[in-house]
């Protein structure tokens, strides 16, 4: 669980929706989160941590019987340099930290009778029973890099990869879109996959007139393709009359730089960073429109949103999604609960019409209402409950 002290996003929203549905069904049992933290944060204690959580997500997670372990994480990033040498020193120092990982969170999950693995990362457990959710499966680490070309480094990740292949039970990924390329990339068989949405915290407002407001909400860094599409909305002479455009997210551990970007060239844009879960209510409820385009000029798959946690919450409060064709959002928005865009011409295009076309988009929005009950909190329940059920008896 390799960011929830200091990061706030899908992947982190799954995983302390998971801590608080273990505590709700099974409240004898000892949750231990191993989760990394930053150099330059003091380390919280778990009562803080899980103020955290509750506070950024909405939850009831307790103290009782709830424990974390922590370990260093360092971001070496070897793009940053441009001495050759110093960026190999990274590119190995890097893969050094990553078998350290791998090995750090086997340990840790020693003993343990379920072992839950919620990262992005190549980690294998330990556990009586182990389950990894899969928000995207990463590729082989044998096959990426350094790992190909040294004899050391291969070794190591070829041993990764075989662990993580086989010391799990079962694997959850997030979407069909995540379960393809589980298959493709890392051979896993069928009897092994159940695909489980994430649980998504409704917004619970009484919803009147919309504004015409525009809201984005996501982390805010680079790969999330902010910049493109405020660009693209602010070229529109329409919308710059008829609309309001809001951006809200986490900017914890982003990119400091392109944060400042932003803020410059969009002053007429209104900026909501690290908010408190009731004012993301808030502007879910007050906005008309969510805008998602992650994905956008990408070809690979790893760069498109796996699932879509803040569509299907912008959905619930009754936005009308206006989001990219790609990835796990296709599998969110269907015919008739929102828009899906191929290029930001025709992103435009549909933001506008939706303005333009107030009874329509009413309809729209409705049906987009009704869609988001479908990856609620108590349908993932059900699901798991029967999923750990099947786990615990193989």
């Amino acid at each position: 669980m390799e960011t929830l002290a200091y990061k706030y996003g899908g992947a982190e929203a799954y995983t302390a929706s998971l801590i608080s549905f273990i505590q709700k069904y099974y409240p004898n049992a000892n949750v231990k989160v191993i989760t990394e933290h930053l150099a330059n944060r003091n380390i919280l204690s778990a009562s803080q941590l899980i103020e955290m959580q509750n506070s950024a997500y909405g939850l009831n997670i307790k103290n009782a019987n709830f424990s974390v372990s922590y370990f260093d994480f360092e971001k070496i990033d070897e793009h940053s340099s441009k001495n050759r040498l110093e960026k190999i020193f990274r590119i190995i120092k890097r893969e050094i930290y990553a078998n350290y990982r791998f090995k750090k969170i086997r340990d840790f999950s020693k003993g343990s009778d379920l072992f839950i693995n919620c990262s992005f990362n190549v980690v294998s457990g330990l556990g009586k029973k182990n389950i990894c959710i899969v928000h995207f499966p990463r590729v082989r680490c044998s096959e990426s890099g350094i790992n190909k070309r040294l004899f050391w480094f291969r070794k190591k990740s070829q041993k990764r990869d075989f662990e993580y292949a086989n010391s799990y039970d079962l694997y959850l990924p997030n979407s069909f879109f995540t379960a393809e390329h589980l298959k493709n990339r890392w051979g896993t068989v069928d009897s092994k996959i159940k695909v489980l949405y994430p649980p998504v915290k409704g917004v619970n407002s009484s919803i009147g007139k919309k504004n015409n407001q525009i809201l984005l909400c996501s982390r805010i860094c680079r790969p999330k393709k902010i910049d493109l599409v405020l660009w693209a909305l602010s070229e529109s002479a329409f919308l710059k009359q008829n609309a309001r455009m809001i951006l809200a997210g986490s900017v914890i551990g982003e990119d400091e730089e392109f944060i400042t970007e932003i803020k410059n060239d969009f002053p007429n844009v209104e900026f909501h960073f690290d908010p408190t879960r009731s004012e993301l209510e808030r502007l879910y409820s007050e906005s008309a429109i969510f805008i998602h385009a992650m994905g956008l000029n990408e070809k690979n798959p790893e760069n498109f949103e796996h699932f879509g946690i803040t569509t299907v919450e912008a959905m619930s409060a009754g936005c009308v999604p206006v989001v990219i064709n790609k990835g796990g959002q296709k599998e969110i928005v269907t015919d008739g609960t929102g828009f899906r865009w191929d290029s930001l011409d025709e992103l435009v295009e549909k933001t506008e019409w939706l303005i333009k076309n107030p009874d329509e988009a009413e309809k729209i929005r409705q049906a987009s209402m009704e869609r988001s009950r479908f990856f609620t909190g108590k349908i993932f329940e059900d699901r798991l409950k029967d999923i750990l059920s099947e786990v615990a008896h193989a």
